[in-house]
């Protein structure tokens, strides 16, 4: 005898699921028990996988097998090999695609190896990767001083030779095809940005309404508005900025639907006036992770994004963290 059972695994993000199909086939004795926890150990494996997981294990997979390339994600995180456009920003414009979507993640894949084949200038990518992520890391700690001891310790062996009279990023990276030891160096890099919000949450956005002090009404006079307000197209797609712990999900008056990511550092970000929410109270969040859609919740007259970022529960200009990465994206 044959059942077929279906199990579903994974919410997508138009709210559908996608299913595991199996068949036990029922044995006697301990054949039978053998096949029925083998088969639960495979549900439970597959319940705990976030397609990002998933996705980042095919992208390794091929990385590796193909090209004997470690830490292949980074290809597809810092647009590497040129699959999200030109090469100007930081972050791949649509990495939140290429980790959340399946069709944007086979496209991905699918470009890979014409990607890596006609990019002989790896390597110098690697470094002006580099070069950048230390500008962006080094006006930040400057303003705010959020890179912990052991961090900046790692930050200086890192970057020594960067603003050196006769050095640069270039002089850290191999030039000798060793594409291993730059990405090697660059996740070393990434550890440490993977905590700071400087992820636009937005792959295509405007400004609306700047961090400060501002009239709001006559009735209620001049207040501090305590993030930026970012713009795009209709219930676009909203990520978060760095990785960390959903510690409020909620609505108000104000911020109408909102969640609160807390990170490392002492830094919190959040996201409100949204339309829909796919995170819950308590899951872990990865930087670019999707985490809902823009709205006009609460106090709002039109769609759009309320981002704050805080540090030590106390708002500070969010531009200061993403706004490079916005400009270099609306130059795209």
């Amino acid at each position: 005898m044959v059942i077929t059972m279906h199990y579903g695994v994974i919410p997508s993000q138009a709210g559908g699921h996608s299913y595991y199909e199996f068949r036990i086939f029922f044995f006697s004795g301990v054949t039978r028990w053998v096949v029925c926890i083998a088969t639960i150990l495979f549900v439970l494996t597959g319940c705990s996988l976030h397609p990002k997981d998933r996705f980042i294990k095919n992208i390794k997979a091929i990385a590796h097998k193909d090209y004997n390339i470690s830490n292949g994600e980074l290809l597809a995180k810092y647009n590497l090999i040129g699959f999200s456009g030109k090469n100007m920003c930081v972050f791949a414009k649509n990495y939140g695609d290429i980790i959340g979507n399946e069709n944007t993640h086979n496209g991905f894949l699918k470009y890979m190896p014409k990607g890596l084949k006609k990019n002989a200038s790896l390597t110098n990518k690697i470094a002006g990767k580099i070069g950048t992520i230390y500008d962006r890391l080094d006006n930040i700690n400057k303003n705010h001083h959020i890179i912990t001891k052991a961090e900046l310790h790692e930050f200086k062996i890192l970057f020594s030779h960067i603003h050196s009279s006769s050095g640069s990023a270039f002089d850290l990276v191999s030039h000798s095809g060793n594409h291993n030891h730059d990405l090697n160096l660059l996740a070393k890099v990434d550890k440490i940005i993977d905590n700071i919000p400087v992820f636009v949450p937005f792959t295509d956005s405007i400004v609306t309404s700047k961090f400060g002090r501002r009239q709001l009404n006559k009735r209620e006079g001049v207040k501090l508005h305590a993030g930026v307000d970012l713009a795009a197209a209709k219930f676009s797609n909203i990520y978060a900025s760095a990785q960390g712990v959903v510690k409020e999900i909620a609505a108000s008056p104000s911020y109408g639907n909102f969640i609160l990511i807390e990170h490392k550092k002492n830094i919190k970000t959040r996201y409100a006036h949204l339309s829909k929410l796919y995170v819950s109270l308590g899951e872990k969040i990865f930087q670019g992770q999707l985490i809902g859609k823009q709205g006009s919740t609460g106090k709002s007259h039109n769609d759009h994004l309320h981002f704050e970022i805080l540090i030590k529960n106390h708002p500070v200009d969010p531009m200061g963290f993403i706004g490079k990465e916005h400009s270099c994206r609306k130059a795209l």
